[in-house]
């Protein structure tokens, strides 16, 4: 249980705010709110795999991706995949359900052929030593 509160204190900045290196010249002239709320400032991501910029980029483009495109259930709601009810999609998204065409055929056959080629990449077990 402590470990649970002590993640969502972590979580709630409880434990101090950590920002990237690029702000401390904007709050730079605000020393009490830096030190009253513990805020130090760091690399954004501490791998560095990526420029922060592109990764920030690549995090709101998924998140609109997940929030904002219809899910599987509504691509294939014409061929009632499952036993509910599933609502259209609606609008533009209504071109993105799924149908036996030759644009998705193409869709299907990139994606897999994709798929396939890079299935003997090497990659790293991601839990490993967790």
């Amino acid at each position: 249980m402590n470990a649970a509160m002590a993640q969502l204190e972590s979580m709630g900045g409880l434990n101090g705010i950590a920002l990237p290196e690029q702000f401390a010249g904007i709050l730079q002239g605000m020393p009490r709110l830096v030190s009253s709320a513990n805020i130090s400032f760091r690399k954004l991501f501490a791998n560095e795999l990526s420029a922060p910029l592109t990764a920030i980029f690549w995090i709101a483009a998924s998140a609109a991706i997940a929030l904002f495109m219809p899910n599987t259930q509504q691509i294939m709601c014409r061929y009632a995949p499952v036993l509910e009810q599933v609502s259209q999609a609606t609008g533009l998204l209504q071109h993105a359900q799924w149908q036996p065409t030759w644009p998705w055929l193409l869709v299907v056959a990139l994606t897999s052929t994709f798929t396939l080629l890079h299935l003997s990449r090497v990659s790293e077990f991601l839990y490993f030593q967790f």
